[in-house]
């Protein structure tokens, strides 16, 4: 009976052990996916009109040298750069 007794716990902290780790190992996963940053990407168009350049979000068939209307004097403007603009998540710009 004694042997019994023995395995039984022996079984018990094996189990305990394994609860253990595993519960460690969560807690790392948990922390290490709050520590990553996303980044947003957005693609945006600058517009020179007016003597002003003017930042909007960029439009399907946009590419510099391209003349479009101004938003702010209805004019023609041209498109004179278009980049990738990052925004880290949390952290919203507006256009």
């Amino acid at each position: 009976m004694n042997l019994d007794n023995q395995m039984i716990d022996l079984y018990a902290v094996i189990v305990f052990l394994s609860l253990i780790a595993s519960l460690a190992y969560m807690i790392v996963q948990t922390h290490i996916r709050k520590s990553k940053r996303v980044e947003v990407q957005r693609v945006v168009s600058v517009i020179e009109c007016c003597g002003k350049r003017i930042t909007r979000q960029f439009s399907k068939g946009d590419y510099v040298g391209k003349e479009v209307e101004c938003s702010e004097c209805g004019e023609k403007g041209k498109i004179i750069a278009i980049f990738v603009e990052r925004i880290e998540a949390g952290k919203k710009k507006s256009l």
